[in-house]
């Protein structure tokens, strides 16, 4: 089929293919014409290639810089046979006819001239006009050429123009790689310069990745050229050189060029990577012997992390359908079952006066629940009959240790927590002479003691970071408005003390209120205000009046 190839210098910018449902088609620089050629010595509609029959014409729609066909300025119609070129400002436009290619091939008389035949319709004045140009055509031929007269634009082109149809090889640059990647350029049979400088080359290299001027493409940096029936690379004048398969090309020398061959014009940013093919042979992959190696095996690479990527999809959507086929599955009923432990005490409950019962009734058991041991089963501390403290074994469902020498306060919870760093839980107790004791969770050793304080306390002792020293610290409020603070000094504690000036009702909590490393303590008073304690400073930090704020809430203010 026949086609139109236009072209800016060697770059290839698109092909047409001229198909026979359609009698013209337009150039210019208007979107709507089947050539879009943006330039501001291009018309909006400059050209148009018309077909009558087999047979394409070209005719200048009276463009404002004229249309050039070998060089002349056309001023009527002309035949285009395979391999003309027209040009249009900077841009050339290539006619190729495989048709009529092998129909001369074959032997068949070639095509009559279009000043020999009428190619418009009807129209007796365009026939005596092209029989008037066939008679002037016939006089100047035999004319002699060296009379000093010049020959006229409307004569058939001479031979040096005919030999100038073969100026453009069938041999192509693909930039494969780089700022330039896509585009493709085609070679000619004499040079072929690359580099920056657009008026000097045929292949300009002059931006990179972000359309800026790239410095290090040397203004003439490579040369194309054909003899002996092959193409080969030079490169005299380059900064950053030229390589062709990873080969420099040397400055006094040059490499013969073969099909399928990479050349590198090396950036001090980003190279630009063309593959030597020809015609047809339309091969953008990715570069497979110039360039670094990264870009050699890049396509290896994307590909080895798409299939590892894949693999984790696949491991991970198996999990997933596993455990959603979990979660779907009806549970099996939920059961529980009592289990009784027998926990050591007197055997004769005769002995128990009568009178102790309202004192038993009115004894509240406390428990402390942790992994105390350390070997993954929860375990119970809790208080015997005679109010001392014991640990019983989760997994083995027997008394781990007791503690006959201490007998705790039972109105006051035991406490779990982790005060030497050891991930393991202790127990904190307060005992019925007014001290805070702590013990071992797993061995039942003491690890301190506090002084002796004056109950009634507001609660159960409160554990936090008080001074932001990374040791868990201990605190417990008296209902008298007393705060006893004792700060975590690995061997022994420091205990404090602080005068709230109120009574405190309310057991004790500790947060990071101001976010600065170390806890403050919450504690409420008996008329409804909140204290927030600054522990390491022993001042009040804040206040807030619970009442007050709900009347605020409520309206009632």
């Amino acid at each position: 089929m026949p086609k139109l190839i236009l072209k800016h210098k060697a770059e290839v910018l698109k092909e047409l293919q001229l198909k026979n449902t359609k009698a013209m088609y337009s150039i210019g620089s208007d979107e709507e014409n089947d050539i879009c050629i943006v330039d501001k010595r291009v018309s909006a509609r400059h050209a148009a290639i018309e077909r009558h029959g087999t047979r394409f014409f070209i005719r200048d729609l009276n463009s404002a810089f004229g249309t050039y066909f070998y060089g002349r300025k056309l001023e009527e119609p002309a035949e285009l046979h395979s391999g003309d070129q027209i040009q249009i400002a900077d841009f050339t436009l290539a006619f190729e006819n495989p048709l009529e290619s092998s129909a001369q091939d074959n032997g068949s008389p070639p095509q009559p001239s279009y000043r020999e035949t009428e190619f418009s319709p009807g129209g007796e004045a365009f026939a005596n006009q092209t029989e008037a140009l066939t008679l002037e055509k016939e006089s100047s031929e035999s004319q002699p050429l060296d009379n000093g007269v010049e020959t006229s634009a409307k004569e058939k082109p001479a031979p040096a123009d005919v030999e100038s149809r073969k100026e453009m090889a069938p041999y192509f640059l693909l930039a494969i790689y780089g700022p330039y990647a896509g585009k493709k350029f085609q070679l000619k049979y004499g040079e072929t310069r690359i580099g920056r400088d657009s008026k000097f080359n045929d292949i300009i290299i002059r931006e990179n990745m972000h359309g800026e001027i790239d410095p290090s493409i040397s203004r003439r940096h490579a040369t194309i050229t054909y003899h002996d029936h092959s193409f080969f690379v030079m490169d005299k004048r380059s900064k950053t050189r030229t390589y062709v398969n990873q080969l420099e090309v040397p400055e006094d020398e040059e490499i013969a060029l073969e099909h399928g061959d990479e050349i590198e014009i090396v950036s001090d940013q980003k190279s630009t990577i063309f593959r030597f093919v020809p015609e047809g042979n339309w091969d953008f992959s990715p570069p497979k012997k110039a360039g670094t190696w990264w870009v050699r095996y890049q396509p290896k690479l994307l590909r080895g992390a798409a299939v590892v990527a894949i693999a984790v999809g696949l491991i991970l959507g198996i999990g997933g359908w596993l455990s959603y086929s979990n979660i779907v599955q009806k549970p099996e009923p939920f059961k529980l079952e009592m289990t009784k432990w027998a926990i050591p005490g007197p055997s004769k409950r005769s002995a128990r006066p009568a009178t102790s019962r309202p004192a038993a009734a009115s004894f509240r058991p406390v428990a402390a629940i942790a992994d105390f041991t350390g070997n993954g089963y929860v375990d119970l501390a809790m208080l015997s009959g005679q109010q001392t403290p014991m640990l019983i074994s989760g997994r083995k469902r027997r008394r781990t240790w007791r503690l006959d020498n201490l007998k705790v306060d039972p109105q006051y919870p035991l406490l779990a927590a982790d005060l030497n760093n050891n991930h393991l839980k202790d127990l904190i107790l307060v005992t019925t002479n007014g001290q805070v004791i702590a013990v071992d969770g797993k061995y039942g050793a003491e690890i301190f003691s506090s002084p002796y304080f004056q109950p009634p306390f507001s609660g159960a002792p409160v554990v936090g970071d008080f001074d932001a020293d990374g040791w868990p610290d201990v605190a417990i409020a008296e209902q008298s408005g007393q705060v006893h603070i004792g700060f975590n000094r690995l061997v022994e504690m420091e205990w404090k003390t602080f005068d709230s000036g109120v009574g405190l009702m309310a057991p004790l909590t500790a947060a990071d209120l101001d976010r600065d490393g170390d806890a403050e303590i919450l504690c409420g008073s008996e008329r409804g205000l909140i204290l927030i304690i600054d522990a390491a400073q022993l001042k009040i930090a804040g206040t807030v009046d619970i009442n007050e704020e709900l009347n605020k809430a409520l309206g009632t203010f």
